[in-house]
């Protein structure tokens, strides 16, 4: 009994959405939301739902049989006069059992050949569709992952801020007691502590909220992810990387290929229409057997074979088979023009992320000396403050430059991360292969655990 107990509380612990206890990488976050995330699941059975089209669209081109059978009970009476000129009346009660096996060929038919293209190009879009989706869940994952890390680091500059100002309160209330510092300072001091304890706080409902999107991609929230080293410095893209980013977005990019499969679909759309105006070509044969069809094959089994070509050929429909083929034109002059849309787009998006990816690259690099030079900064603040020549405003002053150049790096660098997936997407790269580049950088482990927030104050 205690044994099945312990069994029955592992497989609930199990079903947890906290379950796992070690870090989640990217790639187990990427894995997990596959499995998860509605919007992927649902893009995988639409995605089943167009494959169909073509096995329904090749039957119009395959034998057709159909079998055939029909029992029908006859009452009546026949009257009729005999040889003494009276009228005689007799039952005439049957049973009339028919059957047949019928066979239809196309032998030629533009139509369905067309009908079967057009399937088969929109098979080939949904494929592709479905693997946009695919970029989009890691998208999706990607930049949950990255805003979780980032307002989890911003919850740590803010508990460091809070220590740092319970430390320097407790030096100026030191100070006040021994006649060295100001009322003025104190209460600065104070009013800072109170503050990085509000941002504390805000810091902390962020990380609760960017882990509950993350959960609802996953299914799950560790309490450990891997993020950024701290040495971290993201590279500059080179001259020439431009073209090659634009080359390989215009060969792998998968709504391209959606589009490029919209246009084919539609010029085999167009050949589907004129097919109005073409004759069609039907082998056909069938085998009918028949009991008691008549009053004049009473108590007589007839079988019947017959096998011949039928020629269909349109004459006249009213210009409906005109007016179809000038849709079907205009259908596809739009998904071209759609096409040549989405290569701008995608060449503008292309240049537009590079960009971004540079940016806060560079911003990186020159936040990383600010910190540098605001460290110095505030440790000769509060030297100048020990030694009575500055106050503490200047301590606060140099802190809070030194804090938000600290915030600014964090936000760069996941900046430049973020840029440089929504790159390699727009590229068209395959899905792991993001995944890994950017799972390979972040690896270091940090914990999710909420710190302790106090919010008592000093009377």
């Amino acid at each position: 009994m205690k044994g099945r107990r312990l069994l029955c509380a592992l497989a609930a612990g199990a079903l947890l959405p906290w379950a796992p206890a070690g870090a989640m990488t990217l790639a187990e976050a990427y894995e997990a939301a596959r499995v998860h995330d509605p919007q992927y699941r649902a893009a995988e059975h639409e995605r089943d739902t167009v494959r169909q089209g073509v096995p329904i669209a090749r039957a119009g081109l395959l034998p057709q049989l159909s079998l055939g059978y029909s029992s029908a009970g006859v009452e009546g009476r026949r009257e009729f006069p005999n040889a003494l000129q009276q009228q005689v009346s007799t039952s005439l009660d049957y049973t009339s059992a028919q059957s047949s096996l019928s066979l239809r060929m196309p032998l030629f038919s533009y139509e369905a050949w067309s009908r079967l293209d057009q399937a088969t190009a929109q098979g080939r879009g949904a494929e592709a569709m479905f693997r946009a989706r695919s970029l989009e869940l890691v998208e999706r994952v990607v930049l949950a992952y990255l805003n979780l890390l980032q307002s989890r680091a911003q919850q740590s500059l803010a508990q460091a801020e809070v220590q740092a100002m319970s430390e320097q309160q407790r030096r100026t209330e030191q100070r006040l007691r021994l006649g060295e510092g100001t009322r003025t300072d104190d209460a600065m001091a104070l009013a800072a502590l109170e503050l990085s304890r509000a941002r504390l706080v805000d810091t902390t409902e962020l990380v609760d909220v960017a882990a509950a999107r993350l959960r609802r991609l996953t299914g799950q929230r560790p309490p450990k992810l891997h993020d950024v080293p701290a040495d971290f410095l993201p590279g500059r893209s080179r001259s020439e990387d431009l073209a090659d980013w634009t080359e390989r977005a215009l060969l792998q990019n998968p709504v391209l290929a959606v589009r490029e499969a919209a246009v084919e679909a539609a010029r085999h759309g167009v050949r589907r229409s004129q097919a109005g105006h073409w004759p069609r070509l039907d082998l056909v044969g069938s085998i009918a057997r028949a009991r008691n069809d008549s009053l004049s094959n009473l108590d007589q089994t007839s079988t019947l074979r017959s096998v011949g070509i039928q020629l269909s050929v349109p004459l006249y429909s009213g210009g409906g088979v005109d007016a179809s083929v000038q849709q079907a034109q205009a259908d596809l002059a739009r998904t071209q023009e759609e096409l040549r849309a989405e290569r701008e787009n995608n060449e503008l998006e292309i240049v537009r992320q590079l960009q971004l990816s540079d940016s806060a690259a560079q911003r990186t690099q020159a936040l990383m000396r600010a910190i540098a030079a605001g460290e110095v900064a505030l440790t000769g603040a509060r030297r100048s403050q020990e030694a009575g020549m500055g106050t503490f405003s200047d301590v606060l002053e140099a802190y809070s430059r030194l804090q938000t150049s600290r915030r600014d790096l964090a936000q760069a660098r996941y900046d430049h991360l973020a840029a440089r997936t929504r790159l390699m997407l727009q590229a068209g790269e395959p899905a792991g292969r993001v995944i890994d580049q950017v799972d390979a950088i972040l690896s270091e482990q940090v914990e999710l655990l909420p710190p302790p927030i106090h919010l008592t104050s000093r009377p």
